[in-house]
């Protein structure tokens, strides 16, 4: 009868399987489920629905790597050896040969004028391609003296060159760039720190883009704590510039400005070697100013203030404008305000031209865009420029640069890189300037004709000094060449390992890039290389591959939550996986897994092999026996030990051992071998009760462990907040039903999975007792049915128990089964229920009675030692022999009715808060 039940049962679960791919066919039979008995209904919808961790694994695709990111980097740096073994110098000139990856003229970038005046100097030193993507460029000395070449030839022709550059801002044009940069690191110049615009543009045409540099540089925290933010406020938080960071060979930036955001974001380390090169610049002509203000329709007598540059919200024009208008020069009429620049479309845009409106004076004026020639003739007819800025993202404003290039005086608040400027040059007031404050420093400007002259006389030398382009064209040699000269001893360490290798091996460098991570201390690369924080590794190779959502993957979800949104200082958030490729054993990281956890699209995920490195933690929550036990007989922890990782595992409990008769037959043996595993590699074993701590000591005795050899033992109460465990939703069909049939009698609850030694046929017991003698009470299951996939002779009596509960008389009436319902239907299953029952024969925990204290209920608990721990006062507790369940439960209902019943007001209770709290606290000691 037990083989014919389950064939039949295997027959419709692969029936179901197969209705699940036909969509039409499956909301059919969904219709006819939905007219059966309720727990028909639910098992029968399980096989058909799938789980929201698969819905949420389509908003990306899994890529499982066998390299680790070091592995792979180094696999890139050995290919592009290789190919950089084929490269030569120009065969006319004997120059090196540079790739300069620019935007170039005709392309409407600050960044094509600049590097207009740089490549001239450069080609003093280097012949140069330049790698744009343009079919023509709009500069004759760049066609006549440089080569010009796509995107694609360079992909494939990168390693033929000796040196690469790139510059990169925070525009469209560079989009081309960030892959490149990945395959062929250069030396970079980074014209804007924030490159959140950027990004912006990648990720509209690749969704998942904007999510994957956010994780990249700052981990599932900042995912986490951003994810209702829209992507406009994202791009502001975070530079989102870790990829270029990760890959530069060596940063060239225009002010120390950029340095400190580097530290501010990426710490100390990340902006050590940083080489600042002034923004440089041609020096102006000498524009007779009377032929341009006659040209540009501007009085002679004219006072002429400009602001120069796209007008945007970070310049501040509205302010400039309150400031005109309340200043003695808004009722001059000879002064002007001249804004030089295109007025975006859109609300701001629209904002400013009315406010220019409303002001009534003919005098203030927006030029719109404006080609090279007549910006140059505003900078020769102004007397003043005024260049405020605000929420700075570490660019240089070239604006202000051509200002001080034209003699003006010119006046800045002291904000991100204008701070940089030189102080007896621009006219300062502070960065989070009052409107009286700009007013104040305008009028000073108009009456002060030789503090003007003054200014704009220091300003033209100091640009002279500082920006003149030879002298920046050989800063740029110099740091170009040190940051590959820094480079060369891994260079050479890399010719060198790949000297002995056979062309045959040329294909697939990477065991070659293993072997020397492996084997050979290899010279520093040069530049800090990937930003990675330390790393707390949260093993989930369990919950990644099945979430029951029950009792060990609760705890470990809801720790895994609470530590990413809050991890420790210092720290970023890492689940890994336990996975077998060829025979051997590695970690992974959970990428995919994570992204549909957190119902994130991070586009394509790639689970890398785990990087392991001193400082970091390896935290293991999750029960994956046979993994862990295959993994430390290859010597899998040892190795991570080895390199400074300590590890930490949390025991749950020891049940299979002390309990062997309530688990399958092989339970017992796997769960001894995990224990002798974790104790001989884990640094610290964190139990979740005193209980668990205690039989665990009892077996290492018993096992003749050396007990002074035994890793450090620490005491962690798990929390029991629901809501903080990525709770499932829905109510069932019948759900508002069942809980109206609960709230007409008493109502006991009991919660966990269908197992031997939760006690359930005692507690039937125990009703049927209560029923034939008349009481009205409820009784409330709510669990799944454990090791279905095990045959029934190796189940135990889970049976018994499956077969009590679907035939019982009172099922449905007064005995209710619920195996599986949403986290927001236990929720309301507590809140209608009047007592918890915990009868198991024992536990690690008992996370139930937490839950119940949370709800107010009262406890009627088994008489053993962790229950205590827990509940203490707060339940009633029975055992079978001296006060059987029955008698306890009469008891309880006469105390209930004079209000003497335990109650569990005041029960030390913690959520996972609180536990995670001293979780973080655990894992930091040092002390293991």
């Amino acid at each position: 009868m037990n083989w014919l039940k389950q064939q039949l049962r295997r027959g419709l679960r692969a029936a179901a399987r197969r209705i699940a791919t036909y969509p039409r066919f499956k909301q059919i039979i969904l219709g006819l489920v939905k007219a059966m008995p309720s727990e028909v209904e639910a098992r029968l919808g399980r096989a058909l629905r799938p789980s929201s961790q698969l819905q949420g694994q389509r908003t990306g695709i899994q890529i499982v790597s066998t390299l680790s990111p070091t592995e792979a980097r180094l696999t890139r740096d050995l290919r592009n050896q290789l190919a950089c073994n084929r490269r030569r110098d120009d065969s006319v000139t004997g120059k090196p040969r540079l790739a300069y990856l620019s935007p170039l003229p005709p392309q409407r970038s600050g960044i094509s004028n600049y590097s207009q005046m740089l490549l001239p100097r450069l080609a003093h030193h280097y012949a140069i391609d330049v790698i744009v993507d343009l079919d023509e460029i709009a500069d004759p000395w760049i066609t006549e003296n440089c080569t010009l070449r796509s995107p694609a030839w360079f992909r494939e022709h990168g390693g033929e060159f000796d040196r690469i550059l790139y510059h990169l801002g925070n525009a469209p044009f560079h989009a081309h760039m960030l892959d490149l940069l990945e395959t062929w690191p250069g030396a970079v110049v980074l014209h804007d720190f924030f490159l959140g615009h950027l990004i912006l543009n990648i990720d509209a045409r690749s969704p998942g883009y904007l999510g994957h540099s956010l994780y990249r540089g700052w981990g599932y925290s900042a995912l986490l704590a951003h994810r209702d933010d829209s992507k406009e406020q994202l791009i502001w938080e975070y530079p989102l510039n870790a990829g270029v960071l990760d890959n530069a060979l060596g940063l060239i930036v225009h002010s120390d400005y950029n340095r400190e955001l580097a530290s501010r974001y990426f710490g100390a380390r990340c902006q050590q070697d940083w080489h600042v090169i002034p923004h440089l610049r041609e020096p102006a002509p000498t524009i007779a100013r009377a032929g341009v203000r006659q040209k540009l329709g501007l009085p002679e007598d004219a006072l002429v203030v400009c602001s120069f540059g796209h007008i945007t919200p970070t310049k501040l024009p509205a302010k400039l404008i309150e400031a005109w208008q309340a200043s003695l020069l808004a009722t001059d009429s000879s002064c002007w305000l001249i804004f030089v620049g295109e007025l975006p479309e859109g609300p701001f845009g629209e904002s400013i031209d009315t406010l220019v409106r409303q002001s009534g004076n003919p005098r203030i004026c927006i030029t719109g865009w404006t080609d090279n020639q007549t910006f140059a003739n505003y900078l020769a007819a102004a007397d003043i420029a005024v260049q405020l800025r605000t929420q700075s993202r570490g660019e240089t404003s070239g604006a202000a640069i051509d200002c001080l290039n034209n003699g003006l005086a010119t006046l800045v608040n002291a904000h991100g890189t204008m701070r940089d400027l030189p102080a007896d040059a621009v006219c300062f007031i502070p960065d989070g300037f009052s409107t009286e404050e700009l007013t104040a420093a305008l009028e000073k400007l108009r009456a002060e004709p030789d503090f003007r002259q003054q200014l704009g006389s220091r300003a033209r030398a100091a640009i002279r000094s500082h920006h003149d382009p030879d002298v920046c064209g050989d800063l740029y040699h110099r740091a170009i060449e040190d940051i590959y000269r820094r480079r060369e001893p891994y260079q050479t360490a890399l010719g060198a390992a790949l000297a002995g290798l056979p062309a045959t091996a040329f294909n697939d460098l990477s065991p070659l890039a293993r072997k020397l991570l492996e084997t050979t201390p290899l010279p520093d690369p040069g530049f800090p290389g990937p930003l990675t924080m330390r790393q707390l590794l949260v093993d989930v190779s369990s919950i990644s591959r099945t979430d029951l959502r029950t009792g060990i993957e609760r705890v470990v979800r809801a720790q895994l939550l609470e530590l990413m949104r809050h991890p420790p200082e210092g720290y970023r958030i890492e689940p890994v996986y336990l996975q077998e490729t060829a025979g051997t054993w590695h970690y992974h990281y959970g990428r995919f897994f994570s992204a549909a956890l957190l119902g994130l699209d991070l586009g394509q995920v790639v689970d890398e092999k785990v990087d392991f490195a001193a400082g970091d933690i390896l935290y293991i929550p999750d029960f994956f026996a046979h993994g862990v036990i295959h993994a430390h007989r290859q010597g899998l922890f040892t190795g991570i030990k080895a390199r400074g990782t300590t590890i930490q595992v949390l025991i749950h409990d020891i049940l299979p051992v002390t309990h062997p008769d309530c688990f399958p037959p092989s339970a017992p043996q796997i769960h001894t071998e995990w224990l002798l595993s974790i104790s001989a590699f884990a640094d610290r074993l964190i139990c979740i009760s005193r209980a668990v701590a205690d039989e665990y000591l009892e077996w290492a005795k018993a096992s003749e462990l050396p007990l002074n050899q035994l890793p450090a033992m620490a005491i962690n109460h798990h929390g029991a907040d629901i809501s903080a465990s990525n709770p499932t939703k829905g109510i069932p069909r019948k759900g508002k039903k069942i809980l109206q049939q609960l709230s007409r009698s008493p109502t006991f609850l009991m919660v966990g999975t269908i197992e031997p030694r939760k006690g359930h046929l005692e507690t039937l017991e125990a009703f049927d007792q209560l029923w034939q003698s008349g009481t009205q009470v409820n009784l409330i299951i709510v669990g799944p049915e454990g090791w279905k996939d095990l045959p029934d002779n190796e189940r135990r009596t889970i049976p018994e128990i499956v077969k009590r509960l679907d035939w019982h008389p009172q099922r449905n009436k007064k005995l209710f089964w619920l195996a599986s319902i949403s986290d927001e239907f236990l929720e309301a299953v507590y809140a209608h229920s009047d007592c918890l029952i915990a009868a198991s024969f024992d536990e690690g925990f008992g996370l139930p009675l937490i839950e119940a204290a949370q709800h107010h209920l009262s406890i009627i608990a088994r008489d053993i030692p962790v229950f205590r721990e827990i509940a203490g006062n707060h339940a009633r507790y029975f055992n079978s022999s001296s006060s059987p369940l029955a008698a306890t439960l009469v008891e309880w209902l006469s105390n209930e009715g004079l209000g003497s019943a335990p109650t569990t007001e005041g029960m030390p209770v913690k959520s996972w808060r609180d536990n995670v709290s001293s979780l973080k606290d655990l894992l930091m000691s040092q002390e293991t």
